[in-house]
């Protein structure tokens, strides 16, 4: 009879402990849910998150406009830093993808550890430098071209996913319900622009000058979407 009542009372304080958890964890929840309601809809805000979203739109157009420059000019990179070779051309995209292969189970953690505008700033960098090393390869005539091009690459994979995420996170502070679906399209429309944008622009201004001029204008490109 002990052990029946001994066990009848730890199944009752269990069961108070669980109620009281559920009890605060709704409370909480629902606590998050107002104030991220209330910031949402607060006048500050309604004022200015279609400004918010025009910037969201113009960080990543530089990303997406250099993102696709071997395609672009995929003439004059066989011409100037991987001949004929299949292989080698492939890369500058693969050394792009395999980072990113791993990277967006880390990305979330490292946002929030180091904060959202610190983090902004280095993966801005990353892009930055990654795209500044493709131009020097760009530039550079012998075989080292294709190993400082590819680093850049890398560099600039690196950065330019994980700024994807940020603009995610920008939208979903911002915006909510039909707008935030609406925000979200608008950021990928504006980043295909940037792609076509590539497509249009680069392979002309290579004929006319240079393999790395045309990379330093998406350099550019990336440093104006910086700014913004």
């Amino acid at each position: 009879e002990s052990n029946d009542s001994s066990e009848s009372t730890t199944k009752i304080v269990d069961r108070k402990i669980d109620d009281h958890i559920n009890e605060n964890y709704e409370t909480f929840e629902k606590g998050e849910l107002e104030n991220r309601h209330k910031n949402v809809l607060s006048p500050y805000r309604q004022r200015f998150r279609f400004i918010v979203l025009v910037l969201c739109c113009m960080f990543m157009f530089g990303g997406y406009f250099c993102m696709d420059s071997p395609n672009a000019l995929s003439t004059y990179i066989e011409n100037s830093m991987t001949g004929e070779s299949s292989f080698k051309y492939n890369m500058l995209y693969a050394m792009y993808s395999y980072p990113n292969i791993i990277l967006p189970f880390f990305t979330g953690v490292f946002i929030d550890k180091i904060g959202l505008s610190t983090a902004l700033h280095i993966l801005f960098a990353l892009c930055i430098i990654g795209q500044g090393f493709f131009t020097i390869g760009g530039y550079t005539e012998d075989g080292t071209g294709l190993i400082i091009a590819l680093l850049g690459r890398t560099l600039f994979g690196i950065g330019n996913e994980s700024l994807g995420i940020i603009q995610g996170i920008f939208a979903n502070r911002w915006f909510k319900g039909n707008e935030l679906a609406f925000a979200l399209a608008m950021a990928t429309s504006v980043g295909r622009l940037g792609s076509t944008s590539n497509n249009l622009i680069n392979p002309a201004l290579a004929e006319v000058t240079s393999l790395g001029t045309a990379l330093l204008f998406g350099l550019l490109i990336v440093l104006l979407s910086y700014v913004f």
